[in-house]
């Protein structure tokens, strides 16, 4: 659903099922700095919190200059040991995070 809106769009999209996923692809030289990372909290194998760290431990100019939002149904953002942009809650709007997309979009 997600990928389907953002490609509408006309965005970009790299999809990852999970924080280490995400990981991999950022690793790739051929892989695009993104403008935007939108992350869930709660995923397998590595979560948001865990991926945000790595992502700032293994490509801090990334994370430093890339706005990042996590979307949740309930978890507590405040418990992340990082700064993040901003926060969505699902059930979420499409036009929120199409307003989030265009204020941040390259």
């Amino acid at each position: 659903m997600l990928e389907e809106f953002f490609l509408s769009e006309g965005y970009h999209v790299l999809i990852a099922g999970h924080g280490q996923e995400a990981l991999d692809l950022l690793d790739q030289k051929s892989t695009p700095r993104p403008g935007l990372i939108l992350t869930d909290f709660s995923m397998p194998v590595m979560n948001g919190p865990e991926f945000l760290l790595e992502l700032e431990r293994k490509h801090p100019k990334i994370f430093a200059q890339t706005p990042i939002f996590v979307m949740s149904a309930g978890s507590d953002t405040r418990k992340l040991a990082v700064k993040i942009t901003g926060f969505v809650k699902k059930p979420f709007d499409l036009n929120e995070l199409s307003i989030i997309s265009a204020k941040y979009r390259l």
